[in-house]
C-alpha cells in the first residue's frame, strides 16, 4: 500500500485501486472503474458505461444508446432508430 500527503493531496495506491483528493477533487480508479467528483460534476465510466451529471444534467451512454436528462426533458437516442 502506498500513501502520499501533501498540502491538502492526497493520494492512496493499493493492489489496482488508486485514489486521489485535492480540495473539491476527488478520483478514483479499480479495474477498470472510473470515478471522479469535483463540485457538482460527477462522472463514471465502467466497462463501456459512460455517466456525467452536473447540475442539473445527467448524461447516460452504452454502446448505442444514449439518454440525456435535464429538468424533464428526456432523450433517447438508439442507433439504428
Amino acid at each position: 500500500m502506498h500513501v502520499f500527503t501533501f498540502r491538502g493531496l492526497h493520494v492512496l495506491a493499493f493492489s489496482g485501486l488508486h485514489v486521489l483528493a485535492f480540495r473539491r477533487l476527488h478520483a478514483l480508479t479499480f479495474r477498470g472503474l472510473h470515478a471522479l467528483t469535483f463540485r457538482g460534476l460527477h462522472a463514471l465510466t465502467f466497462r463501456g458505461v459512460h455517466v456525467f451529471a452536473f447540475r442539473g444534467l445527467d448524461v447516460l451512454a452504452f454502446r448505442g444508446l444514449h439518454t440525456l436528462a435535464f429538468r424533464g426533458l428526456h432523450i433517447l437516442a438508439v442507433r439504428g432508430l
